[in-house]
This record gives structure tokens, C-alpha cells and sequence, in this order.
């Protein structure tokens, strides 16, 4: 059975969409899955650095609180109040940076936004086609 140029036209525009949808949604899964393990080995390395100088700075900051302690007249109280809001400062601008890196990251889905615009052109030509097949009939 013979089949008209519209029929034809449209069935491949058709498949053309079916087929669209599909790498798109594959396209989709593997770009969502690529991002999200960038996320959880940047913020495991994270946690990793943190708890590594948390190690060492222990006995840096018994240190620093007899010393500041001694100078301070005995004030032990006060050095550690003092050494405790300067920790917490330092700690607190690391962890904003690496947060902002974090979320700075391209979430975007460059690849499958490429992809989209190159299959929304291939329809938009089918559909060009069957408008000057149209006009030809």
C-alpha cells in the first residue's frame, strides 16, 4: 500500500519525537547522576579535610589558650573564650566558601539542554519539509 508524502513525513516526525524523548530522558538520567557524584565526592573530601584538622588542632589550641591564658594574668576562662570565637569565625568563612563552591556548581544539565536544542531543530526541519511538500502537492 502506497503512502502519501504527509503520511510518510509525519510518521518519520514521529518517530523522530519517540526517539527524542527517549535519548533525552537517558541523556537526563546520566548528566543527573555525573553531577550529583561531583557533589558527594567534593563534600565527603570536605568532611575528610575537616576532620583531619580537627586532629591537629586540638593541641594547638590547648596551647594557644594556656598561652593567651598566662598573658591574660590566669585568665584560662577568658583565653578560651577569646581562641573559642576566633575558631568559630576562621571555621565558619571555610565552610561558606566551600558551600558557595558547592553551590556554584553548573546543575544546569548543559549537555542535555544541547541535546534538546539540536532535536528540536531536526523536528522543526521535518516540519519545514512537510509544510513545503504541502505547498508543492
Amino acid at each position: 500500500m502506497n503512502s502519501s508524502p504527509y503520511s510518510q513525513i509525519l510518521r518519520e516526525i514521529a518517530d523522530s519525537f519517540q526517539a527524542l524523548l527517549r535519548s533525552e530522558i537517558h541523556l537526563a538520567r546520566a548528566e543527573t547522576k555525573e553531577t550529583l557524584t561531583q557533589l558527594s565526592h567534593k563534600g565527603a573530601a570536605a568532611a575528610l579535610f575537616a576532620v583531619l584538622a580537627l586532629g591537629g588542632l586540638l593541641p594547638l589550641l590547648a596551647f594557644l589558650v594556656i598561652g593567651l591564658g598566662k598573658l591574660l594574668g590566669d585568665n584560662y576562662w577568658l583565653s578560651s573564650l577569646l581562641i573559642g570565637m576566633a575558631m568559630l569565625a576562621v571555621g565558619g568563612l571555610l565552610a561558606r566558601q566551600q558551600l558557595k563552591k558547592i553551590a556554584e556548581q553548573n546543575k544546569n544539565l548543559p549537555i542535555l539542554r544541547e541535546s534538546i536544542r539540536e532535536q528540536r531543530l531536526t523536528v522543526e526541519k521535518k516540519l519545514e519539509e512537510l509544510t513545503e511538500t504541502r505547498r508543492s502537492a
